[in-house]
């Protein structure tokens, strides 16, 4: 997406480790608050720029949300959710999977799942469920980028 997009692409795993954050072993909730927070300055740069950029970030809480929401307004950017709906045997599986973070526990799940504040329709919310809605989705917000539909 971000390449048909030409976007710019921000994501927490690579500002921590810019930040010099071990990822491999799990961060306090201070830690992530540094990274969020360097997130939405790198977003309100580039947004100054005028670019097109993507947020890879899972956003779980509508505050969060709301608070690139303000930037891109406070920049004249247009900005939509796009939230793969993910279920939830498929996300729990995925944290068992060796790879650069440190391995989430089914239990340490369990607490921001719970949590998790879905998109609603006044977000401006794209929904991707499978494949098909990922194509119309790409498709969709690839008219948007030319200008041919408003968001």
């Amino acid at each position: 997406m971000q390449h048909i997009l030409h976007a710019e692409r921000i994501t927490v795993d690579e500002i921590a480790s810019e930040l010099g954050f071990n990822l491999k072993v799990k961060l306090s909730e201070e830690d992530w608050d540094v990274i969020f927070k360097e997130s939405l300055g790198r977003l309100d740069i580039a947004l100054k720029d005028k670019a097109i950029v993507i947020i890879d970030a899972t956003n779980l809480y509508r505050s969060f949300r709301n608070k690139l929401r303000e930037i891109a307004e406070k920049r004249d950017a247009r900005s939509c959710t796009i939230f793969v709906d993910t279920p939830r045997n498929i996300v729990m599986k995925r944290h068992n999977i060796p790879k650069e973070r440190h391995a989430v526990q089914d239990e340490e799940l369990e607490q921001p799942l719970a949590e998790m504040q879905p998109p609603t329709e006044d977000e401006n919310v794209y929904m991707i469920r499978n494949e098909q809605d990922l194509t119309a989705t790409i498709k969709k917000l690839e008219a948007v980028r030319r200008g041919k539909i408003r968001t």
